[in-house]
């Protein structure tokens, strides 16, 4: 179990540095999402009860919290089996069983454990926590008290449904004010942490035989479950075909710990923190799917999901690859992007890793993991790998320079500047534009699984990913006039893999292509020729369309998809419906603009075989490219002397 392994040092690296000591979470601990906090003063009366409730992009939620939890309580799924604290009012509530019938013999065990807690903390410390809750407890008043000042039962709602929870489900938590103490919470009690973990080990220890260490200590009786979030019952171990099935143990076992045990601190650690490592957002999530990525000695990494664009201060960036100063150091101009905007990524890129190269030594290990579950009980790692820091940054480097194209991006908050910057695109917007919208879960989970090899292990993009993705750039009819945005940025990751998928990870050697990420004047082959014409034919009705202040999309792309498939007879389509819109611009102040776009497309046609011009085959994702890169060119003012008038045009938000 490599993974096992990486995870607890992992786990040692993160306890030695003091500012992650105090969020990892401790052996014998789990975190439970919280509904109520209980406050009470030090001797145990009664002050208020809270509701807990956190706010999210996604809707509210309840707030996570650290209790302490037995083997049995961690792990449990039916039966009776209570936390030594912090637990559901099911367990707490002793006059709750009035109003529910609830089971005595839950409370009876709940408080048992406790009060033994208790005496075994007074012992060594005093701890005045445990003593208030016990004497509170001891009233028999906890639901009374809850009931007056919160209304059940508790809602919840997010962006798809209310989750309504069950009266015996509702989770407390426990809070003592005592004068002259910051901590009240007995989740940040450290002294109350370390006393739980000495009773645990005191009163529920087994020992075996340890594999992991290779010798005699204390094992684990049941695997930690709660990895992904705090509702979560899958786990990575486990063995219950005890009872009625006849498959775990066949041969020479007649029980599972006569096959392997793993030391209880050992798989604590490894579980929590892998816990925390989620919590810290150490990757990304999809519905159940957790991909993570991370250094064993807690040094920040590049992760997988993040651009060039995310992971760099984008004001920077953007200074970098739209603007130049002048020499009087004054004035900002434009840069010239037909020349310089790959040469500019290139060294923003490599700016990025090299900075991650002196914080990562050429020994320092890096693990990916994934981790899925096909039913609630059982999970699965369906994705590892282990790289040292100079391999892994090898690989990122090889995706973000692979497959850069310039993506849609926000410049502010209020998202009413739209800037086009190169980068790779997000994962999401992948799964999106190759299914055409919104996805479900699923499919956006297979999507991200064919991926990942492309980012981690510099395997080649599958093609059908990529032919999928250019059908539906190729179709602007399939969104509606509000959505003209969302086609604009599709192009954008089309061509990112486009791209990619035509770079030298490509194990068909006769299709590697290096493309430029800026019009590429001079090449001559008939799929990016075709895209730069449909693009010119575009600008040319879309600005006669904008002088007579008529919304409507061109002509160019209503017949987009047509083009794709049969482009030399659409072209012939195309280019007559044009002569009203270029009559237009002749009789107006535009006059130099259209004879600029004239002679562009001349020259564009002067660049084609003939065979390749009148052939009517379909076309390949490479006339994405040559379609945006013209589409958004930018005319320098030296590229014709002769000509006095101004054409350029600003790239297209």
């Amino acid at each position: 179990m490599s993974w096992m392994a990486k995870l607890y040092e992992t786990y040692a690296s993160a306890e030695r540095k003091e500012t992650d000591k105090s969020r990892l979470p401790p052996i014998s601990h789990s975190a439970r999402d919280a509904h109520v906090e209980i406050v009470l003063d030090g001797n145990g009366i009664f002050r208020r009860a809270i509701l807990l409730r956190e706010t999210t992009e996604y809707g509210e939620k309840p707030i996570p919290t650290l209790v302490p939890v037995t083997e049995n309580s961690m792990g449990r799924t039916s039966g009776i089996a209570p936390h030594p604290l912090c637990e559901e009012l099911g367990y707490c509530a002793v006059d709750l069983m009035q109003v529910s019938g609830n089971k005595e013999r839950k409370n009876k065990e709940y408080l048992d454990q406790i009060n033994k807690w208790r005496l075994f903390a007074k012992s060594i410390n005093g701890e005045n926590k445990l003593n208030a809750i016990c004497q509170y407890l001891s009233k028999e008043t906890l639901w009374k008290d809850v009931s007056s000042q919160i209304k059940f039962p508790i809602r919840f709602r997010n962006q798809r449904k209310t989750t309504t929870t069950k009266l015996e489900k509702t989770f407390i938590r426990w809070r003592v004010e005592v004068s002259g103490v910051a901590a009240t919470g007995t989740w940040e009690d450290e002294n109350l942490i370390r006393s739980w973990i000495e009773f645990d080990a005191k009163e529920n220890a087994k020992f075996g035989y340890c594999v992991a260490f290779g010798k005699s200590l204390r094992v684990a009786t049941k695997q930690p479950k709660f990895l992904r979030y705090s509702g979560d019952k899958a786990k990575l171990i486990s063995s219950n075909d005890k009872n009625g099935c006849t498959y775990t143990y066949r041969g020479r076992f007649l029980e599972a710990e006569q096959a392997a045990e793993v030391g209880f601190e050992y798989t604590q650690k490894a579980h929590n923190v892998l816990r925390w490592l989620i919590k810290r957002q150490q990757g990304f999530r999809v519905n159940n799917q957790v991909f993570l990525a991370w250094a064993v000695s807690g040094r920040d990494i590049p992760e997988p999901k993040k651009s060039l664009y995310d992971l760099l201060n984008p004001a920077i960036l953007e200074e970098d690859l739209t603007y130049v100063i002048n020499d009087n150091q004054e004035k900002k101009e434009k840069s010239d992007h037909t020349r310089d905007i790959g040469e500019h990524y290139a060294r923003s890129l490599s700016r990025c890793i090299a900075g991650y190269k002196s914080e990562l030594g050429d020994d320092e290990s890096i693990v990916i993991m994934g981790l899925d579950s096909a039913t609630s009980g059982r999970m699965s790692i369906n994705f590892y790998r282990e790289y040292f820091a100079y391999q892994y940054l090898e690989k990122i480097e090889s995706w973000h320079s692979d497959f850069a194209w310039p993506q849609r991006h926000y410049k502010n908050q209020e998202k009413n500047v739209v800037s086009w910057f190169p980068s790779v695109p997000k994962l999401y917007q992948i799964a999106e534009v190759v299914y055409g919208g919104a996805v479900s879960d699923s499919l956006n989970k297979s999507t991200i699984e064919r991926v990942m090899p492309c980012i981690v292990d510099r395997q080649p993009l599958p093609r059908d990913l990529m032919l999928q993705a250019v059908q539906q750039a190729s179709n602007p009819n399939s969104y509606g006039s509000d959505e003209i945005w969302k086609w604009e940025q599709n192009i954008g990751v089309a061509c990112s893999l486009v791209k990619g998928y035509h770079s030298n990870r490509n194990p068909n050697k006769a299709e590697w292509e290096e493309y430029q990420m800026t019009l590429e004047r001079e090449r001559s082959s008939r799929d990016y020729l075709f895209g730069r014409l449909l693009a010119v034919a575009e600008k040319i009705e879309g600005k006669a369309l904008q002088n007579a202040n008529e919304k409507r999309i061109t002509s160019a792309e209503r017949l987009m998809q047509r083009f794709s498939q049969k482009p030399c007879s659409t072209w012939k389509i195309i280019d007559e419906s044009l002569r009203p819109y270029k009559n237009r611009l002749r009789s107006s102040d535009d006059a130099p603009l259209l004879y600029y776009w004239d002679r562009e497309i001349q020259e564009i046609c002067a660049l084609f075989n003939t065979d390749d011009f009148i052939r009517d085959d379909q076309l390949g994702g490479e006339y994405l490219l040559g379609y945006y890169c013209q589409k958004h060119y930018r005319k320098p003012k030296s590229e014709n002397p002769d000509d006095t008038s101004d054409p350029a045009t600003q790239p297209e938000n």
